[in-house]
């Protein structure tokens, strides 16, 4: 089964005041630390959801993600891929947007960019729990509590599609309770909001001082 991450960085973040792709964890923006672990996770592909092409301050652009891309040596790297989602519009917005360029049957690795936690060794935990499991959804869990990213099976990644998920991925992912397979994670960050400077800098993340104008620094 392939299995595509849907790397979510569209939003406009306001509450941080900045875009959360650029803040970074021991020089490492948080966009290159989701790739990084997604990748050596086993992913097939990546989608990086952004959002605008290029222009709008405030939004990770896909001018701003090639030229990173470029910088660190991933810009010919064929199993990324960019699409433009809706920053203005419900978050399933954008993730349709990026499920335009997920093949047919592929399983869906979801990851908002301000989830940055998971490694490589947990997403091979949720590709190894999801095997066969088309109508299945795998979700971390840290002391009983959901944590991202969520893993889903090709049916589920079909029902993003449908009237139902206008409300939003969760009305789809816990639609059937029975289908939902938890595992265990340790890692308290996983369950830790990133929204504001005060959590950015509780959890150990930055601005780095080159990536505010929309250059980012290569890693």
């Amino acid at each position: 089964m392939i299995t595509v991450a849907l790397v979510l960085a569209a939003g406009r973040s306001r509450r941080m005041g900045q875009p959360k792709a650029w803040l970074t964890l021991d020089g490492e923006p948080l966009l290159g630390r989701v790739l990084r672990s997604a990748l050596a996770g086993g992913v097939d592909q990546v989608v990086v959801v952004v959002g605008a092409e290029e222009g709008p301050a405030g939004l990770v652009t896909a001018k701003e993600v090639r030229a990173w891309l470029a910088a660190s040596d991933r810009g010919d790297d064929a199993r990324l891929r960019l699409a433009v989602g809706r920053p203005d519009g419900a978050p399933i917005d954008s993730i349709r947007a990026g499920l335009g360029l997920v093949p047919p049957g592929a399983a869906v690795l979801l990851w908002p960019v301000d989830q940055p936690f998971a490694d490589a060794a947990l997403v091979r935990s949720m590709r190894r729990a999801l095997h066969d499991g088309a109508g299945r959804v795998v979700v971390p869990a840290v002391n009983g509590e959901d944590a991202h990213p969520v893993l889903l099976g090709p049916e589920v990644v079909a029902e993003l599609q449908a009237p139902p998920a206008d409300r939003g991925a969760r009305a789809v992912t816990h639609r059937l309770a029975d289908r939902i397979l938890r595992i265990p994670a340790t890692d308290p960050r996983l369950i830790e909001p990133l929204n504001t400077p005060a959590q950015a800098t509780k959890m150990g993340a930055r601005l780095d001082p080159d990536t505010p104008s929309g250059t980012p620094r290569a890693v």
